[in-house]
């Protein structure tokens, strides 16, 4: 009885590093397999626009923001 058990662990383990060699190996050939070119789009589709708009200058846009900030940090309590 005890040499079938030592027979049968020493077979698993056997069978057991052949699976883990087999799939360590076969982890480079997967990762070769990868696209390594840039993949382009070819059904892509460009609209024309729509509607242009203006925003205001820079300089107005910043001291209306500086303005609503003032405000937000003197709000009393």
């Amino acid at each position: 009885m005890k040499r079938s058990t030592k027979k049968n662990s020493r077979f698993s383990v056997a069978v057991l590093s052949a699976l883990i060699l087999v799939a360590l190996c076969g982890l480079p050939a997967a990762a070769q397999q990868a696209p390594t070119g840039p993949q382009v789009l070819s059904n892509a589709v460009a609209n024309q626009p729509i509607h242009f708009d203006v925003s205001s200058p820079l300089s107005v846009l910043l001291t209306a923001t500086a303005r609503q900030r003032d405000r937000v940090t003197h709000v009393p309590i």
